[in-house]
């Protein structure tokens, strides 16, 4: 069974990239997956930022490199209780506060 990727993915989750999810998104997204990731491999969330229209997702393996999280299966899926946990969760959907650096 798959689970697409959280956008609220938080570090430390193991995600891998799936061969039939790359033909998505735009140009620029598809060329620096092909470029830095290898379709199977498994990488380490360091961090996601979610915006208006897209999200991307950043890994330890890949330090500076961002990629459209749209590409990404969960190794194991994150729990709602987890997603709640995240910075922008809990900025635009629930009470922020001075430890996310978001207020």
């Amino acid at each position: 069974m798959s689970f697409q990727m959280s956008i609220f993915a938080l570090p430390g989750h193991k995600v891998r990239l799936v061969e039939h999810f790359v033909h998505r998104g735009s140009e620029w997204d598809q060329a620096a997956a092909k470029r830095h990731l290898t379709v199977g491999g498994i990488y380490t969330v360091r961090q996601t930022r979610v915006f208006s229209s897209h999200s991307v997702v950043e890994f330890e393996e890949v330090p500076g490199v961002s990629f459209n999280t749209i590409y990404f299966e969960f190794l194991t899926p994150q729990s709602e209780e987890e997603d709640q946990q995240h910075p922008y969760l809990r900025r635009y959907y629930g009470h922020p506060s001075e430890e996310d650096g978001m207020i």
